[in-house]
């Protein structure tokens, strides 16, 4: 499981405690059915996705799908 946290950390162009931040809220969803990630600059997205969606987390700066798959997985 580390190993994948370690891709997702390798792909996230934060600050070493933001992105510890990030990494615990998505820990927090296992088990979970899932969970929505969405852009916080895209204000439109970000209100219909916390109204849509239980479990939520904002992450910028995701460039393509790889990198939203390796985050999921």
């Amino acid at each position: 499981m580390s190993r994948h946290f370690d891709k997702v950390k390798s792909i996230l162009f934060y600050p070493k405690k933001e992105t510890e931040l990030i990494i615990n809220k998505i820990r927090s969803f296992s088990g979970k059915k899932g969970f929505a990630i969405y852009d916080p600059e895209c204000l439109g997205i970000m209100n219909s996705t916390k109204d849509l969606f239980e479990e939520n987390i904002a992450i910028k700066e995701i460039l393509n799908t790889k990198q939203l798959e390796i985050i999921a997985d």
